[in-house]
């Protein structure tokens, strides 16, 4: 609530009773508020008493009117054959509801996987509400119910099966990220304010389509690098470079038979990313502001210590530690651990990584110099409907006091088959203060018609700090392969989806 008093949520269940016909009741979504004084919860909307032993319920979405006196949610009702759903608002006093507009579903089926939405969002001043439906985003006032759509539908983006991470620009102002209207079309470079509004295109690839790296700005903010293929092809990538602005691309590389990937610029503007051949091996490579190319050491996904004078690299699952102007390499974790995704704490004293281990995957720091190994945190207990789970893609905060990261289950459960669900989570570096920011099960849908459905899994994928360190961006994956770049408080809140896409990052400050 504005006030800070109250949290409005979404309550998920299945039913463990039956219908007179033998099949199960089907899941209901309700809205519920705590009372962050006394922790007592009190439902604000009520389906445990129905009579329809045929229809399924879903209240989701719940926002906060800026008076604190309304909240507008999505409310959904699936009939076997037929969905439904539309906008609403709810007196948080009294619990009265008035339905304002109607949700546009997806035309090509009728269960509850095809109602997707972003928002209801208010206006400032409380009189409006935006939503994003299947046929674009819509305002509608609340004095006369009046709506007005004001953008078309984005077509969803072909996408691989976890989709990149979002990268702030260091001013915390805009975001990069890669983006395509259908398969057919080469994913291009795009660049949107981290508080919505149009997209501009960076570049106008045709012959080429950007990967599914994350882009990577320059300190300064003045470059954008990224890696691209050959459109139709995922042989051979190259880097390339661009002004955020627009411009000229500039082709950083030119391998044959080679792939380059996972780029990232030292404060100093030097470029270092992993080169990866067909037969399987990677080596970590560095390019100058004059262009001078330079083989570091065999592996991949480097990552720079905070002066820019060593690389932490990883290969064959033990993370390496180099000088980028030579010298031995040292091996700071052991090959039980099958270390990746390494990321260097900014006061250059830790090392973070994802570590997989025989039953679990965790986060965990080390010096270094090898020393001072520790667990930072671990995945969520086993449960009977899970099978594997793991804390995996560590992000240190600006200050270095805190790491993002993802916490993903797999679950087996009725109705869906297998698939991953994904939350973003925060923890202190001494390994206190965990705290859930996002969870996965918030966009776990109420039915899917297949597995399929849910084949990339859900939840949020590679977190990336603003650089104030007030607000993380990830990629928020949606069934249906639907992805969007989302927003939330680094303290946690209300998540705020900006458009869809792959692969922002945050622009640095001049």
């Amino acid at each position: 609530s504005p006030d800070g008093t109250h949290l409005a949520f979404e309550a998920h269940f299945f039913h463990d009773f039956r219908r007179p016909d033998g099949n199960y009741l089907p899941r209901d979504d309700e809205l519920r508020v705590v009372d962050l004084a006394t922790g007592s919860i009190r439902r604000l909307t009520d389906y445990s008493r129905r009579l329809d032993w045929n229809r399924g319920f879903s209240d989701t979405s719940p926002a906060w009117s800026p008076d604190g006196r309304l909240i507008a949610f999505v409310h959904d009702t699936f009939v076997e054959g037929a969905a439904g759903a539309s906008i609403e608002v709810l007196d948080a006093a009294t619990g009265t509801t008035t339905k304002l507009a109607p949700v546009d579903v997806h035309p090509g089926g009728g269960d509850g996987s095809t109602i997707r939405t972003g928002g209801p969002v208010w206006s400032p001043d409380g009189t409006c509400l935006a939503v994003t439906d299947y046929a674009g985003t819509k305002v509608i006032r609340l004095r006369d119910r009046r709506v007005l759509r004001v953008a078309p539908r984005l077509a969803f983006v072909d996408a691989p099966y976890e989709p990149p991470a979002p990268a702030w620009s260091p001013d915390g102002k805009r975001l990069a990220l890669v983006f395509s209207p259908n398969a057919r079309t080469p994913r291009n470079l795009y660049t949107v304010s981290a508080g919505g509004g149009r997209l501009t295109q960076v570049t106008h690839l045709v012959h080429f389509s950007l990967s599914y790296d994350t882009p990577t700005w320059s300190s300064d903010g003045r470059v954008l690098a990224a890696s691209a293929d050959p459109h139709g092809s995922s042989a051979g990538a190259d880097l390339f470079s661009v002004n955020p602005s627009g411009g000229a691309v500039r082709r950083v590389t030119a391998t044959t038979y080679v792939g380059e990937g996972d780029p990232a610029f030292s404060r100093s503007g030097r470029l270092a990313f992993d080169e990866s051949a067909a037969d399987g091996s990677s080596e970590v490579a560095v390019r100058g502001a004059r262009g001078r190319r330079k083989i570091v050491a065999a592996g991949r996904q480097p990552s720079w210590s905070p002066d820019g004078r060593r690389l932490v690299y990883a290969r064959d699952g033990v993370l390496y530690v180099r000088a980028v102007r030579g010298g031995p390499e040292r091996a700071i974790t052991k090959e039980r651990l099958v270390a990746s995704d390494p990321a260097w704490s900014p006061d250059g004293g830790l090392v973070a990584f994802t570590a997989r281990r025989a039953i679990e995957t965790t986060i965990d720091t080390v010096r270094p110099n090898g020393s001072g190994l520790r667990v930072v945190a671990r995945g969520p207990p086993a449960r009977p409907q899970c099978s594997g789970q793991g804390a995996l893609q560590p992000a240190w905060s600006p200050d270095g006091r805190v790491l993002a990261f993802v916490v993903e289950i797999q679950r087996r459960c009725t109705p869906y088959d297998d698939f991953g669900v994904s939350s973003l989570v925060t923890v202190r570096r001494n390994a206190t203060g965990r705290k859930v920011v996002v969870d996965g099960a918030a966009y776990v849908p109420r039915c899917a018609a297949s597995a399929a459905d849910l084949i990339c899994g859900v939840g949020a994928f590679e977190p990336a700090w603003s650089p104030d360190g007030r607000r993380i961006a990830f990629a928020l994956q949606r069934p249906l392969d639907r992805r969007t770049i989302a927003v939330v408080p680094a303290a946690g809140g209300r998540v705020h989806e900006l458009v869809g896409g792959d692969a922002p990052a945050w622009q640095p400050v001049r």
